[in-house]
């Protein structure tokens, strides 16, 4: 794998000359974006290739999916990995696709490409799926219900679009691809160009000969996995979030039709659904829903999860080992986001939170492979220590010998 140029995106990536304050102005989760040439080199320093691709597919943890078929023939197959070259020499050379996600996670030094989306809030980016195509090679016309970043790092893929379409999928259980799609804008993007994608906009892209496509996705929760999600939450506590009251009952009430749930009490359920966190609008006055959230979002679409280090260490340990110039890393499957607390911070990881100092939080939570405590100045004082051991302790943090 290339570790030089390809990891070290130039200042044009991804935006090119476009400024961040225009993208979020004009494109954000408004309308279609095309940006050409954010980074032409990208050819020759290609951070993962293809046979670099199938390694990846190769792993037994790793989420991968073999593709194949035509929009014509509507012959779509879907195949799940892990996957040997044997798999691949089966498809022939047309008319498949190699979907690999998370790929920065299998190759931590690749995560360094999502500092260069800071015009974005860091916890919701999501991850990098890498996709190789054969010519012809298509996942057929679809739909996102987030935004998407789609960059063609080899080769030359011809994307369609169209803002209005029939909802309605062919029957597959394993793909949902439009039944029908008519284009109303096409681009053929070479290597180096990018297309961002709001969530719902139609979009078909067909390989025009064998290419390498880098997609970074946006987490965007629903509704209703907020709401399921929220209600395991209550289910931990005490009193579960409250029940239903209705003390405040008088004869009236009740003298409805047998069976009848009447307007009144429709609006205590929503009172108790609202009653659930504070009702001020400000955020920092609702600790509750910060408290929620962060924890949900840290967890949210993530296909693994760190285990606890074999062996636990003691702060006294840890603070010997960064005094000796012991390099830490990231678990790439941890996630990390943090909220203000007056003039502390909550820091959250999958499965913990912990308070600390707003600068450490910060660092932390950063795209870098490896904690650079001094690069940020960042005192080694006890607070720091215990921070940094609690999350080695859960296996968030990692140094690189060990076993």
């Amino acid at each position: 794998m290339n570790t030089t140029d390809g990891l070290q995106p130039p200042a044009s990536f991804p935006l090119g000359k476009m400024t961040a304050a225009i993208f979020l102005r004009d494109y954000w989760q408004k309308k279609p974006c095309l940006l050409r040439a954010v980074w032409p080199e990208i050819e020759n320093c290609l951070p993962v290739n293809a046979d670099e691709l199938a390694g990846i597919a190769a792993e037994e943890n790793t989420e991968a999916r073999l593709i194949s078929g035509t929009h014509t023939k509507r012959n779509w197959k879907v195949e799940y990995g892990p996957f040997e070259s044997q798999d691949y020499t089966q498809l022939g050379e047309t008319d498949w696709t190699l979907l690999v996600q998370d790929v920065e996670k299998h190759y931590p030094p690749l995560k360094q490409w999502l500092s260069n989306f800071r015009f974005l809030p860091s916890w919701r980016l999501d991850d990098i799926m890498i996709s190789f195509a054969a010519s012809g090679g298509s996942v057929g016309p679809h739909t996102d219900q987030y935004d998407v970043f789609l960059f063609q790092a080899s080769g030359k893929r011809r994307w369609q679009i169209s803002d209005t379409y029939n909802p309605e999928l062919l029957d597959h259980e394993e793909i949902k691809v439009l039944r029908e799609f008519n284009a109303d804008q096409s681009w053929d993007l070479e290597p180096g160009d990018l297309l961002y994608l709001p969530p719902n906009v139609a979009h078909f892209g067909v390989a025009l000969e064998p290419c390498l496509s880098y997609s970074i996705g946006l987490r965007a929760p629903s509704r209703a996995e907020l709401f399921a999600h929220l209600a395991e939450w209550f289910a931990r506590s005490d009193d579960q979030g409250g029940r239903y009251e209705d003390a405040d009952l008088i004869s009236n009430d009740i003298e409805t039709s047998t069976g009848e749930v009447d307007p009144q009490a429709i609006m205590r359920v929503q009172q108790l659904l609202n009653s659930s966190f504070s009702s001020s609008h400000e955020l920092t006055q609702n600790p509750d829903l910060a408290d929620w959230f962060c924890q949900f979002i840290c967890a949210y679409r993530l296909s693994g999860s760190p285990e606890p280090a074999h062996i636990t260490l003691t702060e006294s340990k840890m603070a010997g080992l960064l005094a000796d110039g012991g390099v830490i890393y990231r678990n790439p499957w941890s996630r990390f986001c943090w909220r203000s607390d007056n003039n502390s911070a909550w820091l959250y990881a999958t499965a913990m939170k912990i308070e600390c100092q707003p600068q450490l939080a910060e660092l932390i939570c950063e795209s870098a492979d490896t904690l650079d405590l001094k690069h940020k100045n960042i005192s080694l004082n006890t607070a720091t220590i215990q921070v940094i051991t609690a999350l080695y302790n859960k296996g968030h943090f990692f140094f690189e010998n060990n076993d």
